[in-house]
């Protein structure tokens, strides 16, 4: 039964189609990149060696935006002695002559780390270097005073994300599919 009158199917299939195409031109512009979201966080394998032959393990996150750094689930863990550094804490890198230094404490223990090549609120690189002579952990793992490291390198995790163009396609074929079920739905429906 058609309460509009026996014409206002084809205005009520052009109306939905205008509605379709604007929603569909808002999901464009709204899941387009206007900044380089992907850029902005990063997560590295974190590993490095100290003079001594302790090595250094883990993984952080590190948003270069705001310099929050948050670590995995089992932290950064030096010759047994773990640092983290979890999302409720406030973890920042602080920049220093060019470069960008991280430091834990946990307990006794003090951790620093320096990277060459991370600048906070610039873009994520692929790869940070460990600038041993300014990275050091006291009172880690063998009982060192301070154990300075020979050497260290992070290497970002590559991450896919999620295909947003292909989502926005599934959307809009299943609204076009339900669009196509209505219509076979009404027997009066004008073609």
């Amino acid at each position: 039964m058609n309460l509009l009158g026996p014409r206002s199917g084809g205005f009520a299939k052009r109306v939905a189609l205008r509605i379709a195409i604007a929603v569909g031109a808002a999901c464009v512009l709204f899941f387009s990149p206007q900044v380089a979201r992907a850029d902005s966080t990063q997560t590295y394998n974190v590993t490095a060696v100290t003079t001594s032959g302790q090595t250094i393990t883990g993984t952080m996150t590190i948003d270069v935006t705001t310099g929050l750094v948050t670590t995995g689930a089992g932290g950064i863990d030096v010759g047994g002695t773990i640092f983290s550094c979890p999302q409720s804490s406030k973890c920042h890198l602080t920049p220093a002559s060019g470069n960008a230094v991280l430091r834990l404490v946990d307990g006794p223990s003090f951790l620093q780390l320096a990277w060459s090549n991370l600048q906070p609120g610039g873009p994520a690189p692929a790869n940070l270097t460990l600038i041993s002579s300014h990275s050091y952990c006291k009172f880690c793992g063998d009982g060192d005073t301070l154990a300075r490291f020979s050497s260290g390198s992070a290497a970002a995790i590559q991450t896919p994300e999620p295909a947003e163009g292909l989502l926005l396609l599934a959307g809009l074929g299943a609204f076009g599919i339900l669009f196509l079920r209505q219509r076979k739905a009404l027997p009066n429906a004008q073609v």
